[in-house]
């Protein structure tokens, strides 16, 4: 079945004259219907509690035309007849059930279940604005882009909103595969509810490695612009609730959470180019280096800073050249460059043992100051 899977995928990018490196186009995409289905895939597991905002946020949509694929990943809550009874009243709606196997396996079964030809992700936590659906179709037909991203609004446990994603910075637009490869696949994406794209663009990108049980978006988005054109509409078209057991919000031994998110980055970097490797490129090879990764690369000094075993002047050196990389960062701010190194240096003058809550404390701080900035730009005439 696999075998198959990246034959179907070796083919379909063979026919559509795709490749990230110089003098190559973006995928070739069919022409969109009039009025085209959409599918809103939604993974699920024990968010019980938030999925009925989510599914009730669909029914409310101004564009009609769509279908809604359910995977519930073995919850033991009421997600299931949450679901069920939504099936019920609304046949656009789908339940497919399975034993708890993690996010890019349910992910994988609802889109082989799907059929339209825009493809929306919606996390069961989160949930749309009502004229989310129409102002993507309308765009994505206009701009004739694979993919739209657009912001989020930050809401709490009961739905207020307390900020919005990004909050500095700007999104990346139109064909930029050669800078996402100079960065080792790293750009400012988004969360999963923020996207949508094109079938043929999920048919490369699916199935994504079941290995991911938790970090399925990060696959999607890293392989995405070395397909296809990405659109951005600055309206915040949905919501991305934080309530504190989502997945990148979770706290636990900082050094253990950091070296584990380093090792994802890697497997993830790797599993794209297993992909990379399945296609036609033409004459050359493309594959990303993890080690131009700024995210990885930040992450294992953090491992160094944290973990004892290097000198101050070791770890100097170190900052130094992760200093280097982050110079020559088109994706961050000034700010925030300059505060990642000022951070750094600090950690490196404290003892070892006060070096993680001096951490704990910057990025703590971080959201804040962002959320006051992003207050301050949205207070602007």
């Amino acid at each position: 079945m696999r075998g198959s899977s990246l034959r179907r995928i070796s083919e379909k990018l063979k026919s559509a004259q795709v490749g990230p490196h110089r003098g190559v186009r973006p995928m070739r995409l069919s022409s969109l219907e009039e009025n085209p289905l959409v599918s809103i895939l939604i993974s699920s597991y024990n968010y019980g509690r938030y999925l009925e905002t989510a599914l009730e946020s669909l029914r409310s949509q101004t564009y009609g035309f769509f279908e809604v694929i359910v995977c519930d990943d073995g919850s033991d809550d009421d997600s299931v007849p949450c679901v069920e009874r939504y099936s019920r009243l609304d046949d656009r709606f789908r339940l497919l059930t399975q034993a708890n196997s993690g996010q890019a396996v349910a992910l994988n079964a609802a889109f082989a279940a799907s059929t339209g030809s825009l493809v929306s992700l919606l996390d069961a936590d989160d949930f749309f604005e009502p004229t989310k659906l129409e102002r993507v179709v309308s765009l994505i037909r206009i701009e004739e882009a694979g993919c739209i991203l657009h912001p989020l609004n930050i809401v709490d446990r009961d739905g207020k909103v307390t900020g919005r994603i990004p909050v500095m910075g700007r999104v990346e637009q139109g064909w930029f595969a050669e800078r996402a490869i100079r960065r080792g696949g790293r750009w400012r994406f988004l969360p999963t509810t923020a996207l949508t794209f094109r079938r043929e663009i999920g048919e490369v990108i699916f199935p994504i490695p079941p290995q991911l049980r938790a970090y399925a978006d990060a696959f999607v988005f890293t392989l995405l612009p070395l397909l296809t054109t990405v659109d951005y509409v600055d309206v915040p078209l949905a919501a991305y609730r934080l309530h504190g057991q989502n997945v990148t919000s979770r706290r636990d031994n900082m050094l253990d959470g950091v070296r584990r998110n380093a090792g994802t980055w890697v497997q993830i970097i790797d599993m794209v180019n297993e992909r990379l490797r399945t296609m036609e490129w033409g004459d050359q090879e493309v594959q990303l280096d993890v080690n131009r990764n700024l995210e990885y690369r930040h992450r294992l000094f953090v491992v160094d800073l944290l973990g004892g075993q290097r000198s101050r002047l070791d770890l100097t050196s170190r900052l130094i050249a992760l200093a280097g990389l982050v110079a020559r960062d088109d994706i961050y701010s000034v700010a925030q460059r300059v505060a990642l190194i000022l951070l750094s240096g600090m950690a490196i003058i404290l003892p070892r043992q006060l070096r993680a809550a001096w951490l704990e404390w910057g990025w703590s701080v971080a959201p804040a100051v962002k959320r006051f900035l992003s207050r301050i730009h949205n207070l602007r005439p």
